[in-house]
């Protein structure tokens, strides 16, 4: 039997509300030690969104970013942490705070940050890509399912989130129609065919034969997330590994 492995997208959240931190407070405590090669891979996320912010702040939250990136996750809990006592009305703060704490297996931790993130703007799409692999941890499906649907209607078109909303039907609720029209959409989406994929659509395809294949052009809207790998035998799934994926999620606190 091919195992399906779910991997995590890592949500790079920076857009926000204009008010982190008034001119003139101190914010020594968050860690930031932002080489010349930091500062260049930093800028490139920045948008016009964050005109606003004071560049001492701006930088803090960068640097907490590329923690992230660089999978130095117990550096990166600490540093959200921190701003997250210093900046709590910004639900980037919050989420990149779950995502630290997802990191380091602290899911009960991590859902209490993403709804806190949530309870700031209930609409923040990148919450949702969060909340998706921590609900699945915590054994709730139903709430993974949501959250991986929301994503998918508030993103761009990303094959990742139908990759792993797939992942969820095929390995954990066992809906295999419903995980076979995610891995066919993921496959539309990618820039390239994954040949693993194709084995599992073929594999998915021989028990649910009626599934139809997703319209190209309805792809973009439909409603679930993805993004796995495969091993050899076993029905229970490996622990998710983050990808080097980064998206940009404006929102407002």
């Amino acid at each position: 039997m091919l195992v399906r492995f779910a991997s995590f997208l890592l949500v790079m959240t920076l857009a926000g509300c204009s008010s982190l931190m008034k001119s003139g407070d101190e914010a020594t405590e968050p860690e930031q030690e932002t080489t010349a090669e930091e500062e260049t891979d930093a800028s490139g996320q920045e948008d016009s969104a964050n005109a606003g912010l004071d560049a001492e702040t701006l930088g803090f939250f960068k640097h907490g970013l590329l923690l992230l990136k660089s999978q130095r996750y117990d550096q990166a809990l600490k540093h959200w942490t921190i701003m997250s006592e210093r900046t709590p009305d910004y639900p980037g703060v919050w989420v990149n705070l779950g995502l630290s704490q997802y990191q380091t297996e602290d899911f009960e931790g991590a859902k209490a940050s993403i709804e806190q993130a949530l309870t700031l703007d209930s609409e923040f799409c990148a919450a949702f890509q969060a909340m998706g692999p921590v609900a699945r941890e915590l054994g709730d499906f139903t709430l993974a399912e949501e959250s991986y649907s929301k994503a998918i209607q508030c993103s761009a078109p990303n094959p990742d989130l139908h990759y792993n909303l797939g992942i969820l039907y095929d390995l954990y609720m066992r809906q295999y129609g419903k995980a076979l029209l995610q891995y066919r959409t993921a496959q539309q989406l990618n820039t390239e065919e994954d040949p693993l994929l194709n084995i599992w659509i073929q594999d998915l395809a021989k028990r649910v034969p009626s599934t139809p294949a997703p319209d190209t052009d309805a792809a973009a809207t439909a409603t679930e997330d993805s993004n796995p790998q495969a091993d050899e035998t076993s029905d229970q799934p490996e622990e998710p590994q983050p990808t080097e994926a980064a998206v940009d999620s404006e929102g407002d606190s």
